[in-house]
């Protein structure tokens, strides 16, 4: 068991790593907006952790407040505290995604047992982490993987 458990970091960056390494195959696209799931249903305090960790990332990587942002939004804990968390940070925020003045960005929420892997995507870059679930909470066991695309 204890094998297990110290190979969990390990195991958790490879998925990570892959998981972005299989981003660059698509064909040059990327998740459209309304495509963001959230398959793990996440509950609230695990949402509002994680979105402020990846809202913390868009506006260090995007600049703060710098565009208006659609969003697919829903009435999941990931999607209204992502929408929260990114208003804070100065984004106005849409649903509109058929606008052609927006920045999109979609989200993907998934994992097993007591890892959860969150992939934010926009036009310009892939982020990427995975989180533990533990008993205070959720925490980062990986550190932020980005993948930055040329401009076309």
């Amino acid at each position: 068991m204890a094998i297990f458990n110290s190979a969990g970091p390990l195991l958790s960056l490879a998925f990570v790593t892959l998981g972005l390494a299989g981003c660059t195959s698509t064909g040059g696209g990327y998740f459209e907006a309304g495509s963001s799931i959230d398959a793990l249903a996440l509950s609230e305090p695990a949402a509002t952790v994680i979105a402020s960790d990846m809202a913390d990332q868009i506006a260090q990587n995007l600049g703060p407040g710098t565009t208006t942002v659609a969003l697919h939004t829903d009435n999941s804990a990931m999607s209204v505290a992502l929408d929260a968390r990114l208003r804070a940070h100065g984004f106005a925020v849409t649903s509109n995604i058929a606008s052609e003045d927006v920045f999109a960005i979609a989200y993907s929420v998934s994992g097993q047992s007591e890892e959860i892997f969150v992939r934010i995507t926009t036009p310009e870059l892939e982020m990427a982490r995975a989180y533990a679930v533990t008993p205070f909470g959720v925490d980062p066991i990986t550190p932020i993987s980005i993948l930055r695309r040329a401009a076309s």
